[in-house]
């Protein structure tokens, strides 16, 4: 959803967000950096980036860019500006194991059936909604642990987006070995 999004987005720069969002995105940056000629090498990039998130340069940035556009930076220091959604559904396991896999277009559909994106190009979208990750692949699970959460609005919205959720999650025995979210990069 896109207020929640917005809120892991301004905790990893602060350095308190989920930690493979915050590699995910040193690493992009890192080759960006090299590619625009700003670091001789991606070594360099990613200590640059790394130090901007402990420095707080980055999070000043994304005050600038947030102001650029015409929105309220106070938002970084105070959150609760996002108005996400105080209605909340835990999506819980049903086994335990490891999660094997996740199928992602099936949380960004469950999303969108809760209001956070577009069905139709006239549906109006609720920033308010959407689903945050509370574990991944790779991650242990007991029965009763929360996989996910759901911000909504409408009940029947919930419920549609719960039966999409339901084919989201594969949970196995086994570890899975393999839960890069970086496989490669293609030049």
């Amino acid at each position: 959803g896109n207020a929640i999004e917005v809120e892991e987005a301004i905790e990893t720069l602060k350095g308190k967000g989920p930690k493979d969002l915050e590699r995910l995105c040193v690493e992009l940056g890192a080759q960006m950096l090299k590619i625009g000629q700003i670091t001789d090498t991606l070594d360099s990039g990613r200590k640059m980036l790394e130090d901007s998130i402990k420095n707080g340069t980055a999070l000043k940035k994304m005050k600038e860019m947030i102001e650029a556009q015409g929105g309220n930076s106070k938002v970084v220091d105070d959150p609760s500006i996002l108005n996400i959604s105080d209605k909340k559904s835990d999506f819980k396991s049903s086994k335990s194991g490891y999660i094997h896999s996740m199928n992602a277009e099936k949380v960004g559909i469950a999303s969108m059936k809760l209001g956070a994106g577009r069905e139709k190009k006239e549906d109006i979208i609720d920033l308010s909604v959407g689903i945050r990750l509370v574990k991944k692949t790779g991650d242990p699970v007991k029965a009763g642990d929360t996989l996910c959460t759901l911000y909504y609005q409408s009940e029947k919205k919930l419920n549609e987006s719960i039966e999409i959720i339901k084919d989201v999650y594969e949970i196995s025995d086994v570890k899975p070995k393999n839960v890069e979210m970086i496989h490669g990069v293609i030049e």
